[in-house]
């Protein structure tokens, strides 16, 4: 029973080796599981606001440039030309003047000059074809429309920017639907007198394409905005009223031009709470990550209103430079945020397994390496029984000494019933008697042959 217990012993000492790497690998593996979703998600964070900042950024340049252009136009020599003298020479002059800045833009649904009466004097419309002069029998009256009473109403120098809404041709939203918004001034004389407005109609779709082009992953801002993980999320702009300006899809957007509820608030009322009420921030709801900032068009001298919903009503209410605003938002839906964890899950599982698999094979190796070796000492085992019954039948003292240090190996039984248990003991001690040291006669000592024969042993 000795042999089988040693057996199990050796089995479990490799077992006792081979378990603690494997739970310490797997502790490792969840440590670097964890800080590497903690990483990938840092990573992600700090990608989606640097989407809104770029994001920002387009809008407000956008705004800037329009503002330049609406400024020269008002301050231009020849409408005040045309002021003074309005002759047909000087419309002229101010109808190309018109003209080459919309070709040269190539951003302005209309360019127009309205005078005090709301009536289009000059109207340069932009098209596929590029600039075209509307002819005076196409100029409409707009004296009705919010936006020439709203911007008509303003003191020199101060501008009006429309809500971001859908144009409106002939009492109905134009189809297809275009996106605009209006930019205007008041036109005074040399005298000081209001003589109507100058009014830009912005192609609001380019806004929205810049923005998507600025907050997504390009060569010169990959790095910066898609990550490791290349997460980049999906850019949503609002207006105050929680409105898709820009939306997951086309039937999401302008629900208050067609008025059919399509609202961010109504498909993610919990996000929205957060976002009406803050300014900026960044959170994580059952439906996903949320990044966004406000972003205020509107400087100072700039004015806007609520618009109308109607085609020929009045403005609702003015609002000044911090009442203008949209909710510029990067949304990362929670099923992409979710591979974060199982991109993460599956290489450090993937690790787990190869160091498991070779830890175990160490095992297995190990223990198939014991089990020989133990075959092998149950061999010699028998072996050794069978020649103690040999030499326990022969009638003579046999015994087999260690060459070199005189010990006795083995014995028969008729040197156990003449010396007793002498095994492990030297010849010299135990079968001789009186001896300091080997025999001056001992046959090791004496035969060369059986020295260079058996280096070991010799009976």
């Amino acid at each position: 029973m000795s042999i089988p217990n040693n057996t199990y012993y050796k089995r479990f000492f490799y077992l006792r080796i081979i378990v603690p790497p494997v739970l310490l690998i797997t502790l490792l593996s969840i440590i670097y599981i964890l800080s590497a979703i903690v990483q990938e998600k840092n990573i992600l964070k700090t990608t989606q606001i640097a989407r809104i900042e770029f994001g920002q950024k387009s809008i407000l340049n956008a705004f800037d440039g329009i503002t330049s252009d609406l400024q020269s136009l008002s301050e231009s020599i020849l409408l005040q030309h045309y002021l003074k003298e309005p002759t047909a020479d000087s419309l002229k002059d101010l109808q190309q003047y018109f003209f080459s800045l919309s070709k040269n833009k190539k951003k302005y649904d209309q360019v127009r000059y309205l005078n005090q009466q709301g009536m289009e004097m000059v109207r340069v419309n932009y098209t596929k074809n590029g600039p075209i002069q509307v002819a005076p029998d196409k100029l409409q009256n707009k004296k009705k429309r919010y936006y020439f009473t709203d911007t008509y109403a303003l003191n020199p120098g101060q501008l009006f920017i429309s809500p971001f809404d859908l144009n409106v041709e002939n009492g109905k939203i134009e189809q297809p639907r275009k996106a605009v918004i209006r930019i205007g001034t008041p036109v005074v004389d040399d005298d000081g007198k209001k003589r109507g407005i100058i009014l830009l109609n912005y192609f609001g779709q380019r806004l929205l394409d810049n923005l998507e082009k600025a907050m997504l992953p390009t060569n010169n801002n990959r790095t910066l905005l898609s990550g490791k993980n290349g997460i980049t999320g999906s850019p949503m702009l609002l207006n105050k009223e929680g409105y898709w300006l820009l939306g997951p899809t086309s039937a999401d957007e302008w629900g208050f031009m067609f008025r059919n509820g399509r609202t961010f608030r109504n498909d993610f009322i919990k996000a929205w709470h957060t976002i009406s009420s803050e300014n900026n921030g960044q959170f994580i709801t059952a439906k996903g990550m949320f990044t966004f900032i406000t972003i205020y068009p509107l400087r100072e001298n700039q004015i806007s209103s609520a618009g109308s919903p109607f085609p020929f009503s009045a403005s609702t209410s003015t609002l000044d430079s911090n009442q203008y605003c949209w909710k510029l938002i990067s949304f990362v839906p929670s099923e992409n945020i979710d591979t974060i964890y199982t991109d993460q899950i599956y290489v450090g599982a993937a690790v787990l397994l190869l160091l498991t698999i070779f830890l175990l094979s160490a095992w297995i190796y190990f223990n198939r390496l014991s089990f020989l070796t133990e075959s092998a000492e149950l061999d010699i085992a028998k072996a050794g029984n069978q020649l103690h019954v040999i030499l326990d039948t022969i009638p003579a003292l046999i015994y087999i000494i260690d060459s070199d240090t005189h010990e006795l190996l083995l014995t028969n039984k008729m040197v156990r019933d003449n010396f007793g248990e002498i095994e492990g003991h030297k010849c010299w001690q135990t079968i001789q008697r009186n001896q300091t040291g080997p025999c001056d006669n001992c046959i090791l000592h004496q035969s060369p042959f059986l020295k260079k024969t058996m280096p070991d042993h010799h009976t």
